[in-house]
């Protein structure tokens, strides 16, 4: 079966969308596109015989999950944790028989058959759900599509001083509170901020 040059093999009994190009994964392009310069994804995509074209459609087939209708999942991504029922911590642990970690001796044993490695145990509490290759290849889509967004570069203002609304904060029980409002209202090209008995 083949979908915008996806094939669906079985990989150590899961079903997994593999490139057609080059018969890898699809989360390793997906991870690749999203941790690399999207320059130099679309070079490495090129240089093996993709086009622009080709690579938007296989990460519009992550970025709009159409791997579920496929009931497909890639190694290392969440829906595959979900699919296997792992659904905190424990779970995880239970399902390997070892768990190492690089940057020391400690290793956690579980019940299962399967082996894991991370870098510590702050690791293994970040990454053991799997990543949510999805919404790392709807950011590249938007990267491919629409450029990389600069922070230096501005555009003229929308409204000239007092032609905005004010934003009133009233009584903020933390600072963060008073950032969080600041920063949203940057985003919509708000200035004016009031506090009310902060």
């Amino acid at each position: 079966m083949s979908v915008s040059g996806i094939s669906i093999e079985v990989m150590r009994g899961h079903r997994v969308p593999i490139l057609a190009l080059t018969a890898e994964p699809l989360s390793r392009l997906i991870h690749t596109a999203h941790e690399a310069a999207i320059d130099e994804a679309v070079m490495r995509w090129e240089g093996r015989g993709g086009d622009r074209d080709s690579l938007d459609a296989l990460l519009v087939y992550c970025a709009e999950r159409r791997c579920a209708d496929s009931d497909a999942t890639c190694p290392g991504c969440r829906r595959r944790t979900e699919a296997e029922g792992l659904a905190t911590l424990d779970d995880y642990i239970a399902a390997h028989g070892t768990i190492d970690f690089g940057r020391s001796d400690i290793t956690v044993a579980g019940s299962g058959q399967r082996t894991a490695t991370f870098a510590g145990m702050d690791d293994l509490g970040r990454r053991w759900a799997g990543e949510e290759y999805w919404f790392w290849a709807r950011r590249v889509l938007r990267k491919l599509r629409h450029g990389i967004r600069r922070a230096h570069i501005q555009g003229e203002r929308v409204a000239g001083e007092g032609e905005t609304p004010a934003v009133i904060l009233m009584e903020p029980q933390l600072a963060d509170n008073i950032g969080m409002v600041a920063r949203a209202m940057a985003n919509f090209g708000l200035d004016e901020l009031r506090l009310v008995a902060p």
